[in-house]
């Protein structure tokens, strides 16, 4: 018999949960001699959920000219997958990386008053982390993509968006549309004229 390993536990969450027996060979158990615990249906029942749910709220994502929609092959599948299985499941660590960003902080100071006078906006440390971060984005573009967990789309466009605080003390994150066709001055304005926008509440969705 093909379900002699099943404990009545196991048989009833199965009965319950319709699992047929192909379903339970894909569940790697746990107890002794490989057999099926309680956990390890659960842990397979959470994973077909998150897949279903995946599946039905499948996100359409928007095919702009030159931009070309690239379906997701088994392999890269299963890597997105047990990647997502592996951040809700295993503990996090945050790690932290020390930069010396002394050249950035001269050619600040050097660039601050020429700039406010001649573009009438202060060139901040933001604008200078942002432009870093279109170039990283044009250099690297399937960074700058879109993912709907079967197909995957990389933009040719860089909308970057930053974080701004609101009068009321909530967050709200704007975007500068096409970042990477813009100078850093053109980026200071663009972030100080859609900043003081969202904290006047005059901000609106395009």
């Amino acid at each position: 018999d093909d379900t002699n390993f099943l404990s009545p536990l196991v048989r009833k969450m199965a009965l319950e949960n319709k699992l047929t027996l192909e379903d339970l060979q894909k569940i790697q158990g746990t107890g002794e001699n490989g057999r099926l615990r309680k956990q390890d249906v659960e842990r397979f029942l959470s994973s077909k959920k998150s897949k279903k749910s995946i599946s039905e709220d499948k996100i359409q994502l928007k095919v702009e000219v030159g931009e070309s929609l690239q379906p997701l092959s088994k392999m890269r599948k299963l890597i997105a997958e047990n990647m997502e299985k592996s951040w809700r499941n295993i503990p996090h660590v945050t790690t932290f990386i020390d930069v010396n960003v002394s050249r950035l902080v001269k050619y600040r100071e050097n660039q601050t008053d020429e700039f406010l006078l001649v573009f009438v906006v202060k060139l901040t440390y933001t604008n200078l982390i942002m432009q870093e971060i279109v170039k990283a984005l044009q250099t690297f573009p399937q960074l700058n993509a879109w993912f709907n967990g079967e197909e995957f789309l990389p933009k040719n466009q860089v909308n970057l968006g930053f974080a701004t605080a609101l009068r009321d003390g909530n967050l709200i994150v704007p975007n500068i549309k096409n970042a990477g066709t813009l100078s850093l001055s053109q980026l200071a304005i663009g972030v100080s004229e859609v900043g003081n926008r969202a904290k006047s509440g005059k901000l609106t969705a395009d």
